[in-house]
């Protein structure tokens, strides 16, 4: 690429003003040239019927182009020979610069013409494996495959001088007296004249790709398409444009420097004296780049494809145009077209009508879904080189909801899914639908109608034994395009009852609740864990219903105790826990061991607990007649035991009485020995009386007596008058009688006896005379 030195001559240099051109990299063929800037010596006056270019090399007054069957042609300034471009057929690379020019060969020679004063055009004997070519102001450059570079000609400021060291080149640039070179790493070496720090490399520049020399300035691409500068900037030839990006190809002049963004323009700063900066305004469709020295060139693509819109919704359409570099010829020109996405739809070819330069042609795309496309289609013309036309098909995005998130299997909710798209299709879509449980349905597709965003289907759904997550499937082409859940649980049941806490012997009410109506008729099976608590066997919640009561009957339990109610929807059990108390039960009976007829004894009555409000009845019994007590006794209210009277009878043997207790769940016994009353005591307030004298008795019995009791009192001679019986009185045990005596002649004596059952005792009276 050429460039121009800043206004002084360097040593050693018999040239003037001017210096080099470097080598642009081989691009693809194009067709036509475009040239801008300078022309006082014709570089700018493209010749015309060149053919199709593959390259393009602009030196200082000069510019040189590689056809595409190898050949070579030149225009501009001859001074040195320039234009006398030797007769090859098999050019694969060119370098121009101030007065001389290189080619590269297929087989790897490099051929030289113009000016010699330097030896710039001496290619060393034996040279091969030549890559790349460059050229400086009289001296010239070249990389070999194996990475090294080789330099001859002038070398007054060490141009020539290659580093020792320097291997793994992937890429060369010469400027005016200094040469680039890109390292295998990314990294770049300069070496040669840096006056102006066209040698001062930036540190830390990495991921460079390609350099360009000017003539005492330098350029680097990077891989992410953006450019750095260095060196002189006295006409602004480094301040590269704010926002440079995309950059594929740089090249570098005298004083300006260019920059070929991926989308085929054009963009050059710098020195604009000769309007080397002013790019054209209708340039598009840019394939390769040169800088000359105050010069710039410009190879346009043979034909391209410029489309409507940069970009369209999947299944949406836009338009394209071939648009040819010059005017279709006679018969017109068939270009072919490609599109690199099998979803993007182009015609094979489309023909640009004679005298024409453009032919539109539409663009279709397929729907599908997930993520954007970015797709290019370009024109293949006899292998010309293009511009491909980025085009953004953006997949549309398909989402399902669900109109409840969560679903009790069985229940009266009525779930419907809601199928949406991002953009809505141009044309009407079916989506096949699957679900992944037995226990839902759903429609085997869904339509969503052209201009139309959504669809809506409805889910049915049955009793489900446990909760699941039911996955629903959009397929679209026989691909799961979109996918979402909902949660579908099993019908609950509630069991509650009336009160925390049952009493014994007593019924209260039990409802069931469902988290749900249910939508059929559903029978509940019941049970209890407890035989004293009776639930029914079964319950039916009617249709659209969710709540049923049932009694609960709590019987008798000897404790307190949990008792476990379970409900049984579809085969899961549902518990509700009832606290039943115990009744008060009787655990023992007391009364003494023994008693006496007629008498009254203290029993007493002990419960387990304490009795309830209202107290606790207890019912009592005696085996035997001769022990009565009460038929019923009640246990005060928080007490635990009570007293009762037992009485017994006038008995004439001893005999055993069992007494019973029974109250709830408890019974109990004691046993009292009933022994006859007998007499204890007999005595006469006198033992000796005169005839007709009186005295009295007293009777003693063996215990007190709780009723009137009787005693037999017997005499053995009419001669004392005692009475049949004596009664003991109530709350007593003695009795006192009088005796009546007759008249005697004669000491007589009488026997008294006091009689009670088996037991008697007497005394003897004496009755004198």
């Amino acid at each position: 690429m050429p460039m121009l030195l800043r206004s002084f001559t360097p040593r050693g240099c018999c040239l003037p003003l001017l210096v080099l051109s470097v080598l642009v990299p081989a691009l693809a063929p194009a067709q036509r040239v475009v040239a801008w800037g300078r022309n006082d010596s014709g570089q700018t006056d493209v010749p015309p019927n060149l053919g199709v270019v593959n390259q393009i090399a602009g030196g200082q007054f000069a510019a040189t182009v590689q056809r595409a069957d190898g050949s070579l042609a030149a225009w501009g300034f001859s001074g040195y020979g320039q234009l006398n471009v030797p007769s090859l057929n098999d050019v694969v690379g060119i370098a121009s610069a101030f007065d001389h020019s290189l080619a590269l060969r297929a087989n790897g020679d490099v051929v030289a013409w113009g000016s010699n004063g330097s030896g710039q055009m001496n290619v060393p004997m034996g040279l091969t494996n030549v890559t790349q070519v460059a050229a400086g102001i009289a001296f010239s450059t070249i990389l070999q495959a194996d990475g090294y570079v080789i330099g001859w000609g002038s070398n007054f400021y060490g141009q020539c001088e290659v580093p020792p060291t320097l291997t793994g080149v992937t890429h060369i640039a010469d400027g005016g007296y200094h040469v680039l070179a890109v390292k295998s790493d990314g990294t770049v070496a300069a070496w040669g004249m840096t006056l102006f720090g066209q040698c001062e490399v930036p540190v830390g520049l990495k991921t460079v790709t390609r350099v360009a020399g000017g003539s005492v300035h330098s350029l680097a691409l990077k891989a992410n398409g953006t450019v750095v500068a260095w060196g002189d900037n006295a006409n602004g030839q480094t301040a590269v444009p704010a926002g440079l990006n995309g950059v594929v190809q740089i090249s570098a002049g005298a004083g300006h420097s260019m920059a070929l963004k991926s989308d085929g323009k054009v963009v050059a700063w710098g020195i604009n004296n000769f309007g080397q900066a002013d790019v054209p305004a209708d340039l598009e469709g840019v394939v390769s780049i040169s800088a000359g020295g105050y010069a710039s060139y410009a190879v346009v693509a043979a034909a391209r494809v410029k489309l409507d819109q940069t970009g369209v919704f999947s299944g949406y359409s836009a338009t394209g145009k071939v648009r040819l570099a010059d005017p279709a010829g006679p018969g017109g020109m068939m270009v072919d077209v490609v599109s690199d996405d099998a979803a993007v739809h182009v015609p094979a070819s489309v023909m640009v009508p004679e005298g024409e330069i453009e032919a539109s042609f539409p663009v279709t795309t397929d729907l599908f879904f997930g993520p954007d496309r970015n797709t290019t289609i370009r024109t293949s013309l006899n292998g010309t080189a293009t511009i491909p036309a980025k085009f953004k098909v953006k997949g549309n995005v398909p989402t399902i909801t669900f109109g409840y998130p969560t679903v009790t299997g069985g229940s009266t909710t009525k779930p419907n899914l809601t199928l949406r798209f991002a953009t809505a299709p141009a044309t009407d879509v079916t989506l096949n639908l699957t679900i992944s449980d037995a226990s839902t349905t759903i429609p085997a597709t869904i339509k969503i109608l052209a201009g139309e965003k959504s669809a809506k289907v409805d889910i049915g759904h049955t009793l489900v034994p446990s909760d699941r997550v039911v996955t629903v499937n959009g397929l679209y082409g026989g691909t799961t395009v979109v996918s979402s859940t909902f949660k579908l649980i099993q019908m609950r049941a509630l069991v509650a009852f009336d009160a925390l806490i049952a009493e014994g012997n007593s019924t209260l009410g039990a409802v069931i609740s469902l988290n749900s109506p249910t939508r059929n008729a559903l029978t509940i099976s019941l049970a209890s864990d407890d035989t004293a608590v009776k639930v029914p066997s079964t319950v039916k919640i009617v249709a659209g219903g969710r709540i049923i009561t049932f009694p609960v009957i709590v019987g008798m339990v000897p404790a307190a105790k949990v008792v476990r109610i379970t409900a049984v929807v579809n085969g899961a059990p549902f518990v509700g826990n009832l606290r039943v108390n115990a009744v008060p039960a009787v655990n023992a009976v007391s009364l003494p061991s023994t008693g006496y007829g007629n008498g009254k004894l203290i029993g007493n009555v002990h419960l387990s607990i304490a009795a309830k409000a209202g107290g606790q009845i207890v019912t009592l019994s005696s085996s035997n007649a001769a022990l009565t007590v009460p038929a019923t006794v009640t246990v005060p209210e928080g007490e635990y035991g009570v007293d009762f009277e037992a009485f017994t009878s006038d008995v004439a043997s001893a005999t055993n009485a069992t007494v019973t207790a029974k109250s709830g769940l408890g019974t109990a016994t004691d046993t009292v020995a009933v022994q006859p009353l007998s007499v204890s005591a007999f005595t006469l307030s006198t033992a000796m009386v005169s005839g007709g004298g009186m005295l009295t008795g007293t009777v003693t019995l063996n215990a007190n007596v709780l009723v009137d009791t009787v005693v037999q009192i017997n005499a053995d001679n009419s001669l004392a008058g005692v009475p049949a019986t004596v009664t003991i009185p109530a709350g007593s045990k003695t009795v006192i009688f009088n005796i009546t005596t007759g008249t005697t002649a004669t000491v007589k004596y009488v026997k008294i006896t006091a009689t009670k059952h088996a037991s008697s005792q007497y005394r003897t009276l004496k009755v004198n005379p």
